[in-house]
C-alpha cells in the first residue's frame, strides 16, 4: 500500500465523526498536480500532505528539519496547496482551510508550523481532526464535500477565475496578496495651490510673498473672524449683566429686611442727623 493508501485507510474512520474525505484530487490551478487527501468537517477543510519521511523529525521555532535537512520546500507547497483550493470556497469559508503535513511513518502530536500547517503523525491524524472545535454545520459540511468533489475529481483540473487567482496568490510566509499590473490604481496628482511671487531684485522666482504687517495683510476669514469672537464677547456680557440684575430684584426683599433688622438690633450704626445752622434774617 503506497503512503497516500495508508493515511486514506485512516482517514475512513472519520466518517463517524461527520467529516467527507476526498483523496488523490486536482490541485486547482495547476494541471500536472495532485493533493493527496481533502477532509471536510465539523473543525474544517483540511488539506492533507502525505510524507514518508524517516529519521528524525523536527520542529523548532517555525523551522521544520528531517534528519538535520531543513523543509521549507515542503512547508511552502502544502501552504499553496491551502491558497489555491480556498480560492474556489466562498468567503464565509475560506478561513476554515487549513493544511496537514502527515508523517506516515512516524508518531508526532499534532503541532504548529506556522503558515497555518500542522505536522502530525499518521497514528494522530484521525483523533487531531475528530478533537478540532466546530467551524462548520453538517450542511456545510455536505454542501461542501458535494462542491469540492464535483470540482477537484473530475477529467481535468479547475482553473482558478481572476478574482479566485488573486486570492490563491496570496504569499504564505506574508498573507499579503502580491501586487500586479491589474491591481494598480491610477490616482490623481494632488493638484498644487496656487500661491504668491514676488519678483524684482533679491527674490528668486517662485519664493512665497511674505504676509504684509497690520490689518491689511490679515485674510478676510480672518477679519471676519474676529468681528463674531467680539461680537459673541459683547452678547455674553449682556447676557452675564441681566442674570444679576434679575438675581438682585428677585432677592431685594430679603436684602432690605435684613439691612433693617441689622440695623434695629444695633449691629449697623444710627445714621445721626446733621444740624443745619440757621441763618439770622437781615436787620
Amino acid at each position: 500500500m503506497t503512503q497516500s493508501g495508508h493515511v486514506a485507510q485512516v482517514l475512513e474512520g472519520l466518517a463517524q465523526h461527520g467529516w467527507t474525505v476526498l483523496h488523490d484530487v486536482h490541485w486547482p490551478g495547476r494541471a500536472q498536480a495532485r493533493i493527496d487527501h481533502v477532509a471536510i468537517g465539523p473543525g474544517g477543510i483540511a488539506v492533507i500532505d502525505a510524507r514518508y519521511w524517516t529519521g528524525v523529525v523536527t520542529l523548532t521555532d517555525g523551522v521544520l528539519r528531517q534528519n538535520g535537512h531543513r523543509r521549507d520546500r515542503e512547508l511552502e507547497g502544502a501552504a499553496n496547496a491551502v491558497s489555491a483550493l480556498t480560492a474556489l470556497l466562498a468567503p464565509q469559508h475560506r478561513s476554515a482551510g487549513f493544511g496537514v503535513i502527515c508523517l506516515v511513518g512516524l508518531d508526532q502530536e499534532a503541532v504548529s508550523a506556522g503558515l497555518g500547517l500542522r505536522v502530525v503523525g499518521r497514528a494522530q491524524l484521525a483523533s487531531f481532526l475528530a478533537g478540532l472545535p466546530p467551524r462548520l454545520s453538517p450542511y456545510d459540511v455536505a454542501d461542501l464535500g458535494r462542491r469540492l468533489s464535483a470540482a477537484l475529481a473530475g477529467s481535468s483540473s479547475p482553473s482558478l477565475t481572476a478574482a479566485a487567482a488573486a486570492y490563491a496568490a496570496v504569499s504564505p510566509s506574508s498573507g499579503r496578496p502580491e501586487r500586479s499590473a491589474q491591481a494598480h490604481v491610477r490616482r490623481r496628482p494632488a493638484r498644487a495651490r496656487p500661491h504668491a511671487t514676488v519678483g524684482g531684485p533679491g527674490w528668486s522666482s517662485g519664493r512665497p510673498a511674505d504676509r504684509p504687517s497690520g490689518r491689511a495683510g490679515i485674510p478676510p476669514r480672518w477679519r471676519r473672524g474676529r468681528r463674531g469672537g467680539r461680537a459673541g464677547a459683547r452678547l455674553l456680557g449682556v447676557a452675564v449683566g441681566t442674570v444679576l440684575v434679575v438675581v438682585f430684584v428677585a432677592n431685594a426683599p430679603d436684602v432690605l429686611e435684613a439691612i433693617s433688622s441689622l440695623i434695629t438690633s444695633g449691629a449697623l450704626p444710627t445714621p445721626t442727623p446733621t444740624a443745619v445752622p440757621t441763618v439770622p434774617a437781615a436787620p
